[in-house]
């Protein structure tokens, strides 16, 4: 249950921002193309970092300081978006982000490793099942921030966008 509920809380660290993102950079003074760089961030640090972080636990034979490595890395790409001075700091704090899900191949087979090889699935699924409830629920409540601020409408699009980020600091 443990796993479950960090599973969840990781996930929603990672996306509650997501319904603000594109607009807070905008308010920031990003172009479309910054904006497309803010959003990318995120998948190409998992591109560059994964497969070998994988294979780097991989190696050593050990989970945990990848599975705690994610969580800090997702608390300081979290409150990077909510302190960010800048457009540019959006990026970083996204590839911060990214490194931050990258460590999810550690977390998940470590996961898994406390069930009976016969069972590898069925662990999987409640793990799947968590992460993908907690995008659904962190993206709704992303949404119901910016519509509770009034995003959209000049300065709670900044507003909006810092309270989305100090909640997934704070869930994460």
């Amino acid at each position: 249950m443990l796993f479950w509920f960090g599973t969840f809380f990781f996930w929603s660290a990672l996306y509650v921002y997501g319904p603000v993102l594109s607009v807070y950079a905008r308010s920031m003074g990003a172009s479309l193309a910054l904006v497309g760089l803010v959003v990318g961030a995120y998948g190409l640090s998992q591109l560059l970092v994964r497969i070998p972080l994988g294979y780097w636990s991989d190696v050593i034979g050990r989970r945990r300081p990848f599975v705690l490595a994610g969580l800090v890395l997702g608390g300081l790409g979290c409150a990077g978006l909510v302190l960010a001075p800048s457009p540019w700091f959006l990026v970083a704090s996204r590839f911060v982000l990214g490194l931050s899900a990258a460590t999810w191949v550690a977390y998940s087979v470590m996961f898994a490793s406390y069930f009976p090889l016969n069972r590898a699935a069925h662990a999987m699924s409640i793990l799947a099942f968590a992460g993908g409830a907690s995008q659904a629920v962190s993206g709704l409540v992303g949404a119901g921030v910016m519509l509770g601020v009034g995003v959209g409408v000049g300065v709670g699009e900044s507003r909006g966008a810092r309270r989305a980020g100090a909640q997934s600091c704070w869930v994460l």
